[in-house]
């Protein structure tokens, strides 16, 4: 299963086509786990059923609205929350927590990479990396930028591939965000940047201890919107 959500973290921002398929496994996964272990707990969670109000709201929208074969883009996208629910199941210790991280940094690397070739050899005035939009784009590495520099100044992986690769996906990455010309994504990062710096401060004087994993699980939150 390790595999499979690394696998999942790297096409967040590579292949949306990829990533649902994926999610599809995890979900066919995760249900015969629950229905072999006879632990239903999830499916009472308050997530959950947010998530049902949620996309059934989403679905009589649908339903009742003209042009639906229009709109039937619209409501397939939303499978990609499916992996909140994948996630609270699976993700359940720091070293699944781990892969699901840095495989999402690494994909964000490798788009990021793709998106610098595409500006200075392809003739594009904004990148796009693998999206259908400089705007998706943006919006999607920049939520793997505040997660990879969430990272490193939490310092909580400590092995040296770690820290060698976010070191080298955070300057990868803010180009590519740069080249996208987008302004909502940096004005986004911005204001991350300084609620965090706060609640840092805030903690010092206070004299509390805050979660170390905060903005990582933050950040890990929001990853499957930006698809």
């Amino acid at each position: 299963m390790n595999y499979i959500l690394a696998l999942t973290g790297f096409s967040q921002s590579v292949s949306i086509s990829a990533t649902q398929i994926l999610l599809g496994i995890m979900i066919i996964w995760t249900t015969w786990i629950i229905y072999k272990e006879g632990d239903f707990s999830l499916f009472k969670s308050r997530m959950f059923i947010f998530f049902c109000i949620l996309y059934g709201s989403i679905l009589l929208t649908f339903l009742f609205t003209e042009n639906q074969f229009e709109h039937t883009k619209s409501l397939r996208n939303f499978w990609g929350m499916a992996f909140l629910f994948t996630a609270m199941f699976l993700v359940t210790d720091t070293e699944r927590l781990r892969t699901v991280i840095l495989s999402v940094i690494a994909g964000g690397c490798f788009a990021g990479v793709y998106a610098i070739y595409e500006y200075f050899f392809m003739d594009v005035d904004r990148v796009n990396g693998f999206m259908t939009h400089a705007l998706t784009f943006g919006n999607t590495i920049v939520i793997i930028l505040i997660l990879c520099l969430f990272t490193v100044i939490e310092n909580k992986f400590r092995s040296r591939y770690d820290r060698l690769l976010c070191c080298m996906a955070l300057p990868v990455m803010f180009s590519a965000l740069l080249l996208s010309g987008s302004r909502g994504p940096p004005a986004l990062s911005s204001f991350s940047h300084s609620g965090y710096a706060c609640r840092q401060i805030q903690n010092q004087r206070t004299g509390i201890q805050p979660h170390s994993l905060y903005p990582v699980h933050s950040g890990s939150f929001y990853c499957p919107f930006a698809v």
